[in-house]
């Protein structure tokens, strides 16, 4: 199974540029390798592009607006993607695993992760333009498909979206089941974590570095360069003082 000729093209693009950025995240200090680090996980998205399958299915057609008002043609629009993210739903892992180049694909993504807790970056940073937090959810259900004894609460990430953060990142190796959503103005990261009774943390412009300590090593050597909320009651409760915190920090 053969890629068209242009795709063909993007596609080697996009593994040579990995290629690339990976030898400079080799070489480079933690302080000059969000960047290199970001576009990886840019390429990584991209690449994953060519094995997700067209959405052609369902093939009921989208009733137009000059046979409906606006109201019912807009309702048959979005069923109609419903039916479609269903579909792609079932059929994604199939198609991805059956495809020839994804091995490839998965070997580099590996390699790369291997690399990133080899240099002690244990974050992995999420599209950035991802509005309706998309990419977190699909990262949640990751965790609860590999800890399925684990009790999620999905409001405090629905809270954390609402905050408007720059960017996401989701932790790995020993951070896993965190993210991060990060506030380039500041700049501040708010750290969540998937499983229901795990405090909020705040931190300040080196929450990299911090996030790698241990809560006793936290409370020991840096109780001032950080905020931690319990998520004791509701949203309404917890909500604001994660908020005053991000102000604070």
């Amino acid at each position: 199974m053969r890629l068209p000729i242009d795709a063909q093209a993007e596609y080697d693009r996009l593994l040579s540029r990995i290629t690339s950025l990976r030898a400079e995240i080799e070489i480079l200090e933690d302080a000059e390798l969000i960047p290199p680090v970001r576009e990886v996980e840019s390429c990584l998205v991209k690449l994953k592009r060519f094995f997700s399958p067209e959405p052609a299915y369902p093939t009921s057609p989208v009733p137009s607006q000059k046979r409906l008002s606006r109201a019912r043609a807009a309702r048959a629009h979005a069923e109609h993607w419903v039916r479609v993210k269903v579909w792609l739903e079932e059929h994604q892992a199939w198609v991805w695993e059956n495809h020839p180049y994804a091995e490839v694909v998965q070997e580099v993504e590996l390699d790369y992760v291997r690399l990133l807790i080899r240099k002690k970056l244990l974050w992995r940073f999420l599209p950035p333009s991802d509005p309706t937090g998309e990419a977190v959810l699909a990262f949640v259900r990751s965790y609860q498909r590999r800890n399925p004894q684990s009790l999620v609460e999905l409001g405090r990430f629905t809270f954390a979206r609402s905050l408007k953060p720059s960017y996401a990142a989701v932790g790995i190796d020993a951070f896993d089941g965190y993210i991060a959503f990060v506030f380039e103005r500041g700049p501040r990261a708010l750290l969540e974590h998937v499983e229901w009774g795990n405090a909020a943390y705040v931190f300040g412009h080196n929450w990299e570095a911090l996030s790698k300590l241990s809560k006793a090593e936290l409370l020991e050597s840096h109780s001032c360069e950080h905020i931690r909320i319990k998520h004791v009651g509701s949203v309404s409760d917890w909500g604001p003082r994660i908020r005053k915190a991000l102000k604070r920090i």
